[in-house]
């Protein structure tokens, strides 16, 4: 089960109603915030796609201003692409190589 460090950045006067939301949604806690606007936010989800969705999600929440990923974590992940049950599938690096080698 993957798991993501982030901080989200809201406009003020939205803070509380996007902390609000962001605790609706599956597998995310909230771990604080400041006066700024910044939220600390960790989700946990059943795979990194899943994690991109969600992410997505929030960037486009009314009051969010930007959302930055601080860490990610997927160890099961990685063991389940070594015994090849599932494939990664890369949305960054060099668009030539169709390939991962691990």
């Amino acid at each position: 089960m993957p798991v993501a460090g982030f901080v989200v950045n809201a406009r003020r006067e939205d803070l509380k109603a996007v902390v609000d939301k962001l605790q609706e949604i599956k597998g995310a806690e909230v771990h604080g915030t400041d006066d700024k606007g910044h939220i600390v936010l960790v989700l946990e989800g059943d795979s990194g796609e899943e994690m991109e969705k969600v992410a997505a999600g929030i960037t486009k929440m009314d009051g969010v201003i930007s959302l930055h990923l601080a860490y990610f974590h997927a160890e099961d992940e990685v063991e389940k692409i070594e015994r090849g049950e599932i494939k990664p599938r890369f949305s960054f690096g060099r668009q030539h190589e169709k390939s991962c080698v691990l």
